[in-house]
């Protein structure tokens, strides 16, 4: 593994003052925030793969396998490639692509990207608050050094409700324990609101390989969530969204398909069906 010199948490929280005071993180918004300035650990109960039922669908659907540790946290991601070749014969590749380390009051993430060589591109350090989540990252291009400050905020009941990422930010609303609607003020304002069916075993949330650029923005919220380093899912599953540009692209209205594998039950897919609204 190369050499990574990580933060102390004193040499963090200066750099996260010091990126703030340069981008303005802070805008007055009047959100249900709970106080999550302490410091605490990431609790296994929180761990949203750590659910067999939930590990086995992701595993089938993203080709990959998460291993826990002896705690119960989120250790280790692995892309697993598996082809048959010309004669038959069935191959399995495995490449470690995400790694977790976990510390008094933080969560450390390394992330690796094709070829898989044991380069490290990039490494996300999170500080978790008193109530298990994150309440600040540090994510850290490797290649370049440059270093980009986030703060997470939540509800009372632990859903993730604001992103605060080097001043773009992004509101999240909450109705009945599902995510309601979402303003990613770093995309135009764009705002996608949910409709929901069946109750959420599957713990999906819908802005991840959902149906917006939600997930490009915001990368590391999808790797911390299913770590439980991010919040709670919504109680049910999201079957609809409607996209509103503001004027900048044609609104449209998505529906959620969600693809099972006949002979083992498992998920195979999630695809979001466009309907033009002119």
């Amino acid at each position: 593994m190369k050499n990574i010199t990580l933060l102390t948490t004193a040499a963090w929280m200066a750099a996260a003052i010091g990126l703030c005071t340069l981008s303005s993180c802070e805008k007055d918004e009047d959100i249900p925030a709970v106080d999550n300035s302490g410091t605490g650990n990431v609790n296994p109960a929180n761990v949203i793969v750590a659910d067999p039922y939930v590990k086995a669908n992701y595993e089938n659907w993203l080709d990959c396998e998460y291993v826990l540790n002896e705690q119960g946290l989120l250790s280790e991601v692995w892309d697993v490639d598996v082809y048959t070749d010309n004669e038959g014969v069935t191959h399995e590749e495995r490449s470690l692509s995400l790694r977790y380390e976990y510390g008094n009051g933080t969560a450390t993430l390394y992330v690796e990207e094709p070829p898989y060589d044991g380069t490290v591109y990039t490494v996300c350090q999170y500080q978790i608050g008193a109530n298990g989540f994150a309440n600040s990252a540090i994510m850290t291009h490797m290649a370049s050094g440059d270093r980009y400050f986030s703060k997470f905020y939540y509800d009372s009941e632990g859903h993730l409700i604001k992103i605060n990422d080097g001043g773009d930010e992004c509101v999240l609303r909450y109705e009945n324990g599902n995510l309601a609607s979402y303003t990613d003020y770093a995309d135009g304002e764009e705002e996608v609101t949910f409709k929901y069916g069946e109750e959420n075993r599957l713990k999906y949330m819908p802005y991840h390989y959902g149906p917006s650029s939600f997930e490009s923005s915001y990368r590391e919220v999808w790797w911390a969530y299913l770590a439980g380093i991010m919040g709670r899912p919504s109680k049910d599953l999201a079957s609809e969204a409607y996209i509103d540009y503001h004027g900048k692209y044609t609104n449209v209205t998505e529906t959620a398909n969600y693809y099972y594998d006949y002979r083992t039950g498992l998920l195979e897919s999630v695809t979001w069906n466009e309907v033009y609204n002119y």
